[in-house]
């Protein structure tokens, strides 16, 4: 039922608050999925230079 309302609502190109708090919700863990991968990837990056130079 929820999948229904909710193709209803995108083609009538308004969403319900819980919806847009659900695709709030989902985008700040891709974010923070995307800020993690990059500090870790600096920290990695950072750590081969200092391994190379000893």
């Amino acid at each position: 039922m929820t999948i229904v309302n909710l193709a209803k609502n995108e083609m009538s190109g308004t969403l319900s608050l819980h919806e847009v708090d659900v695709k709030i919700a989902s985008a700040r863990r891709a974010q923070s999925e995307a800020i993690k991968r990059i500090v870790v990837g600096s920290i990695s990056a950072i750590d081969r230079r200092l391994l190379h130079r000893a």
